[in-house]
């Protein structure tokens, strides 16, 4: 995974801000941003640092652009290979979050799966009860149908024996 221009510039400016995290305190910054006539908030400059704030898309390139100028473009020579270490480490937490965050979005819709599985079974199983049941009542009925017609042969034969003994009486 990729990670953006923006999200490579957050993890370079935290790498700058604990290469010497009292030189770069919020305040310090605020009060170096503020002679340059930066309108940045203490607010974004929290939001920046936070942990996990590179996984966020809420920044645009115009609000990171100041504290970006003042850290990395000012003391270039200050971002030393450890930091560029812990950029690598920052990316791989990132990654790691990013697959976290997969693993439980699979784990849910599993689930979700699971459940909407156990629902199809169950309404698979009613209907193969209600099947079962129909067919017992179309056997049923068949079975009075089939009562019926011997009753009416019954029936008509006798019709047929009395009907000769009429004639033949005639």
């Amino acid at each position: 995974m990729e990670l953006s221009e923006i999200q490579e510039i957050i993890l370079r400016l935290k790498a700058v801000r604990n290469s010497d995290p009292d030189e770069y305190s919020i305040k310090n910054m605020l009060q170096a941003l503020k002679e340059r006539k930066a309108d940045v908030s203490e607010t974004t400059l929290r939001r920046i640092f936070a942990d996990h704030s590179e996984t966020e898309d809420s920044f645009s390139y115009k609000s990171i652009k100041p504290v970006a100028e003042l850290l990395i473009k000012e003391e270039p020579e200050k971002v030393t290979s450890s930091q560029h270490v812990t950029v690598a480490h920052a990316k791989i937490d990132l990654l790691l979050a990013v697959i976290e965050g997969k693993n439980g979005i699979i784990e849910r819709q599993s689930d979700k799966i699971g459940k909407l599985t156990a629902q199809v079974e169950k309404l698979v199983e009613q209907m193969r009860t209600i099947r079962e049941m129909d067919d017992r009542r179309i056997d049923f009925l068949r079975d009075q149908i089939e009562k019926k017609d011997r009753r009416m042969d019954e029936k008509d034969e006798i019709i047929k024996r009395l009907m000769d003994k009429v004639l033949k009486e005639e």
